[in-house]
């Protein structure tokens, strides 16, 4: 907690000042042989802070399988060339050569080489799917890079030099959606500074509710005393924002889509004004189907080639004709289309990134928000807050014995 003066308590100063007050009422109900037993209030209510947090943490962790499934696609060994035994992909330095099998995932980073004793070819098969979403496989000649996870789709192993060693690509995706679940929202800090301000009013409303039914007996006094602390424990406040967050970040990484700020994220969904959509699993499925077949007495690989590429360029232009989209860019890497968002952004526009999480990331990361559940995440933070406000103001009153004179008194 950034305050520490005598105006500013964290909002554990109320649970422990509750809960040690029922405990100390509870023993001594228990030595007096009284039947009420407060100190069972102790431990309730710890019980449902804790298992509130333990819900919170659930919902911060629920997508672990989906970030652990990330984390699989990468192998976890790799072989060096003139090496017979693996090595941990973790281990490798730029400058090492690694052989990547055929059918096998590249465990790095790495730029295509020429060896001496390996065949000379202009175009070798790579699968980028995992970044790309295109399932067309990729021409690769040497000297190009190859990311961490495609898939070596040639006949032949491959040999490529390592760039960057203990971290690829894959690894920025997984950095970003661990960064969407730890960010602090717009909201969050002022309603840290509002759960200081109301610790501290609290406790001051309790100290008058023990001096003003003093009169009436200590014991009912101290038990006005404790059910004010523990009526307006300012937890829902502290929580609301954090655990709507950890859900839609959840939701959100459960469904594909990587949330880069957060609850920030959702906050701006009102002001954007530029919607940039990725065409393969978003707008299409990414799946290919055959419709019509010819042929022909001879085959020209670059030819055929030459001629796909140019298919997918009129594909985007179609797609995006048929939705009513007028700017197409087609054929972007993922740094192309992260300099287009960064671009837009110069602009003064604010861009939405809508993509299928994986291939887009550093788009993702360059716009001001990337998800499609910012309307509905957005009303149930503001519900959360709502809730949380009248359950303070209605109970407070009531908890300092405001009821008593119509016989409506709490207890802890």
């Amino acid at each position: 907690m950034r305050n520490t003066g005598l105006l500013y308590l964290p909002m554990d100063a109320l649970i422990a000042a509750s809960t040690t007050t029922s405990y100390i009422m509870g023993l001594k109900s228990y030595f007096l042989g009284k039947d009420v037993h407060y100190a069972t209030t102790a431990a309730t209510l710890i019980f449902v802070i804790s298992l509130g947090r333990y819900v919170g943490e659930m919902f911060r962790t629920s997508s672990a399988p989906t970030i652990a499934a990330f984390s699989n696609i990468v192998p976890s060994e790799a072989r060096l060339l003139h090496s017979p035994t693996p090595v941990s992909s973790h281990t490798l330095k730029p400058g090492d050569f690694v052989v990547v099998e055929a059918a096998h995932r590249f465990p790095c980073d790495g730029r295509l080489v020429a060896y001496p004793n390996q065949f000379q070819t202009l175009n070798l098969n790579i699968d980028e799917s995992i970044h790309t979403g295109e399932s067309i496989l990729v021409k690769k000649v040497w000297g190009d890079i190859c990311l961490a996870g495609t898939i070596n789709s040639h006949s032949q192993e491959i040999i490529i030099e390592v760039i960057e060693g203990g971290r690829n690509r894959l690894d920025q995706i997984l950095d970003a959606v661990l960064e969407a679940q730890l960010q602090k929202s717009d909201i969050q800090p002022w309603l840290d500074q509002v759960s200081e301000y109301m610790v501290s009013c609290v406790m001051f409303c309790a100290f008058i509710a023990f001096l003003v039914w003093l009169p009436d007996g200590f014991d009912t006094a101290a038990t006005f005393f404790s059910t004010t602390l523990i009526v307006a424990c300012p937890c829902a406040f502290g929580l609301s924002v954090p655990a709507m967050t950890m859900i839609a970040c959840s939701l959100g990484a459960a469904k594909g889509v990587v949330v880069r700020a957060g609850v920030q994220a959702f906050q701006k969904s009102s002001t954007v004004t530029t919607i940039v959509f990725d065409k393969t699993g978003t707008l299409t499925t990414g799946d290919i189907n055959v419709v019509h077949y010819k042929i022909h007495g001879r085959w020209e690989e670059p030819v055929w080639w030459q001629v796909i590429g140019e298919a997918e360029k009129q594909v985007a232009k179609e797609v995006a004709n048929a939705i009513g989209i007028q700017n197409v860019f087609a054929e972007l890497t993922p740094v192309q289309k992260s300099d287009k968002i960064k671009r837009l952004r110069k602009e003064g526009k604010v861009v939405a990134m809508i993509g299928d999480g994986i291939n887009d990331t550093a788009a993702l990361a360059a716009s001001d928000i990337a998800f499609t559940l910012a309307r509905n995440a957005n009303a149930a933070i503001k519900g959360s807050i709502f809730w949380a406000a009248l359950y303070n103001f209605t109970l407070l009153p009531l908890a300092m014995g405001a009821g008593a004179r119509w016989n409506i008194i709490m207890t802890p």
